[in-house]
């Protein structure tokens, strides 16, 4: 085998491949651009979920008030036939 051995690095430096700054500025460009995107995509589907909410309220009070007036149709009308 020909591996050549590894430079040893100075102490506290990275052998990493330097990377230029500006390739960095455009990285975090990018991910904040996507931050603000999702932040926006967050917010519309609180808003969303609390339309959502609020309309299955109103649904379960509907379905309470019709529950309660069928029991009491139901109640009356045994009560009739029974007596």
């Amino acid at each position: 085998m020909n591996a050549s051995p590894k430079k040893a690095s100075p102490k506290g430096q990275s052998t990493a491949s330097p990377v230029s700054s500006e390739y960095v500025v455009g990285l975090l460009e990018e991910v904040r651009a996507e931050n603000v995107k999702l932040k926006a995509e967050n917010a519309e589907l609180i808003r969303r979920n609390s339309e959502l909410e609020t309309a299955n309220r109103a649904a379960q009070t509907i379905l309470g008030s019709a529950a309660s007036r069928i029991f009491l149709f139901k109640t009356e009308n045994f009560f009739k036939f029974r007596c």
